[in-house]
């Protein structure tokens, strides 16, 4: 059985790295744009985030 995962939100992620909560978000925002373009992350609608699902040859 397959679950998709909800997501995360920038500033969980920057948090995780190590940010402080008032950076945190705007130190992840271009990556997560740039990975979206790469087709590596999407976009969920309530503004959280998670790894593309790559299909298995």
């Amino acid at each position: 059985m397959s679950y998709r995962q909800s997501g995360v939100g920038p500033s969980e992620i920057g948090r995780k790295v190590g940010r402080d909560k008032y950076d945190a978000a705007a130190y992840c925002n271009l990556s997560l744009k740039k990975l979206i373009e790469f087709n590596l992350v999407e976009k969920l609608p309530e503004g959280k985030y998670r790894p593309v699902e790559k299909e298995k040859d």
